[in-house]
This record gives C-alpha cells, structure tokens and sequence, in this order.
C-alpha cells in the first residue's frame, strides 16, 4: 500500500532505535513495525490501483517506525518510547511481497463494514520476517487496524 517510501526510512529509524536501545541497555524483541497515522479508511476504500499511484508521488505518509521492546523504557531526542495499551484490533497475516499489502486491508476494511466495526485512523504492520534472508513471495507481515 505505501511501501515504497520506508525503504529507506524504516531502516534509518530502525538503525537509530536500534542505537538508542543499546546504548540504554534494553533488548529489542524482533523485527521492526511501521505504525500509520491518520489513515482515512473512505479514502483507501474507494482508492484504485490509479489512486495508490497517485498517493505514492504525491501524498505525504504520516508513520512510526519502531521495535517492541522487552521491558519499559524512556526515549531520547528523536527515539520515543510508546505503549501500545489494551485495545481492541482487526488484524490478519499478509503473506507476500509488502507491495501488495493493500489488498490485505482492503479484505480487512471489507470485514470492517460488514461487521459494522469502525476502525481507528492508524494501522500497524508488523514485520515477522527479515527480507534480506526470506523471499518476498513468502513474506509475512501482521496487520493491524485498531477499533474505535
């Protein structure tokens, strides 16, 4: 869905999360997570394959990256720490290249409006797999949209 743009920032963030939880000594629990802000669910719903390109050269991406962590812990300059809290999730597993994540929200939106859910305006993917070492064929990533 809006991939293209973190190859580059998730792995900036990810390496400067990484630096902060070293230096304080906190151990990070797997792989990273981008968490989406202000997503407008009308929007992506009605949004085409037309629309996504459109939205990947001109839109700007309001997102966190960031590592689940293993114990408590306080940010520093541009690391935050945050908690995620009890809330309840509509979420599924994205097996596949991470561009064609946008057909998994799309059947999450689907089951949204079927079940009469209102979602919150963020999502969460979480990356289970390390591109570098699994083909992106087989890719898993958990998706995430919180309810309102």
């Amino acid at each position: 869905m809006w991939h293209w743009r973190l190859k580059s920032a998730v792995p900036c963030s990810s390496f400067r999360i990484l630096d902060f939880t070293n230096e304080a000594g906190v151990e990070t629990v797997d792989m990273p997570y981008a968490r989406y802000l202000g997503v407008d669910w009308d929007k992506e719903a009605r949004r085409g394959a037309l629309g996504m390109i459109k939205q990947m050269l001109f839109e700007k991406i309001h997102f966190a990256a960031g590592r689940f962590v293993n114990s408590p812990t306080t940010g520093k300059g541009p690391v935050q720490a945050y908690d995620f809290g009890t809330r309840r999730y509509l979420r599924t597993f994205h097996v596949g290249p991470y561009m064609q994540v946008g057909k998994t929200y799309k059947r999450l939106m689907a089951h949204a409006s079927d079940g009469g859910l209102a979602l919150a305006n963020q999502s969460i993917e979480h990356y289970i797999d390390d591109p570098t070492k699994v083909d992106k064929t087989q890719l898993r990533t958990d998706v995430m949209i919180p309810l309102r």
